[in-house]
């Protein structure tokens, strides 16, 4: 529902792993619901891949990410990926990713989080839905409802223990892992869903860049 391209994330990530980013501004809903957003990254990653030659990049070492809800449209598009294309990843990498739409776990279910709340990502998920189509959501929209996941790239998926996704992206993680999937999995103490962007500067906050960007670099550089 908001966002933006120019996020300082990106920059990062490019400095501190020597690599190329690209930041997909995909559409927003209500506007544009799904599935606008998760076509728009599938395009964007496809012509990456085939224009790989004259933007310097090697196409055999691509990864996806994001975080929040970009984290759960780049699940999708990985799950996409793997379904209808030869494109191979080397990892996705999921920062406090929104994957269930139904939020039917204990963390889930708590009210009152610090930034973001239950009745708010479930009126986002409604919004982005066009619904509320429950457990027959899309798979490529709300990750959580794959039954399947053989196939998934590599996957590095972190959240704080505060976070209204914890559950979901422990759950998440544990299907992966239960399919033979490589999974790395980080829950940071005390961190609510958003605490890196509004207080950066936390140690825990810094703790948890430092972790997604290592497992980045290893996975960029075959480790």
């Amino acid at each position: 529902m908001f966002g933006t391209a120019e996020d300082s994330r990106a920059r990062n990530i490019a400095l501190e792993c020597e690599c190329t980013v690209v930041s997909v501004d995909y559409r927003l809903a209500p506007e544009n619901p799904y599935p606008a957003a998760v076509d728009d990254v599938y395009s964007a990653i496809h012509w990456i891949a085939e224009h790989a030659e004259s933007l310097g990049i090697d196409a055999d070492r691509l990864a996806l990410g994001g975080t929040s809800a970009g984290g759960g449209i780049a699940a999708g598009v990985a799950l996409q990926i793997r379904d209808h294309s030869p494109l191979s990843l080397r990892c996705l990498v999921l920062l406090s990713p929104m994957l269930d739409n139904l939020h039917a776990t204990v963390s889930g279910r708590i009210e009152d989080h610090v930034f973001w709340n239950r009745e708010a990502s479930l009126a986002a998920w409604e919004m982005y839905l066009g619904g509320e189509p429950g457990n027959d959501a899309p798979i490529y929209a709300a990750p959580a409802r794959a039954v399947e996941v053989r196939g998934h790239p590599p996957t590095y998926i972190c959240a704080g223990s505060e976070d209204l996704f914890r559950d979901e992206d422990i759950d998440y993680a544990k299907k992966l892992l239960a399919a033979g999937v490589s999974v790395e999995l980080a829950i940071y103490p005390g961190m609510f869903h958003g605490a890196e962007v509004l207080v950066p500067e936390a140690p825990i906050c810094r703790r948890m860049r430092g972790g997604y960007i290592s497992a980045l670099r290893r996975a960029l550089d075959g480790d």
